[in-house]
């Protein structure tokens, strides 16, 4: 009868143990999620906002470089056609190619992009700094500078 007891608290013992090792494993499980959350999430969401400004960048530069004045335009904000208005960059010239050479987040909603834009002869280029702005989540191009 007392080897039956015994038999029986070292069962219920393990049932515990085991009962712990799983809710220990459990609460390391949740806490690991709760960090990589905090960390991961917002970069993963930057580098998300980075590809959509990036792609309207993308598309604006295309559409230079095929000399699709009207395409181009419709990715310029307000502030960016008062510039295009002022002659203070081109929309369209003999432009043949464009590399990004920088891209930087300087507000929630704005990101600027230093870009090498290269003319038909292969030999001259120039730089200009395009600053896009989220626009009901849409990234326009809302200022064009010349660098350097």
């Amino acid at each position: 009868m007392l080897r039956r007891s015994l038999k029986e608290n070292f069962i219920f013992v393990l049932m515990i143990v085991g009962i712990l090792i799983i809710v220990s494993i459990q609460s390391f499980l949740v806490w690991e999620f709760l960090n990589f959350t905090k960390k991961e999430i917002p970069a993963l969401k930057q580098i998300s906002e980075q590809q959509s400004a990036q792609y309207s960048l993308d598309r604006f530069m295309d559409a230079r470089i095929a000399n699709a004045k009207d395409q181009a335009l419709i990715y310029l904000t307000e502030n960016a056609m008062e510039q295009y208005l002022k002659t203070e960059f081109e929309i369209s010239d003999d432009f043949k190619s464009f590399k990004i050479l920088e891209a930087q987040k300087i507000s929630e909603t704005q990101f600027r992009f230093i870009v090498q834009i290269n003319k038909e002869n292969e030999i001259d280029y120039f730089v200009e700094a395009i600053t896009l702005t989220e626009i009901l989540d849409i990234y326009y191009i809302d200022l064009v500078e010349m660098a350097g």
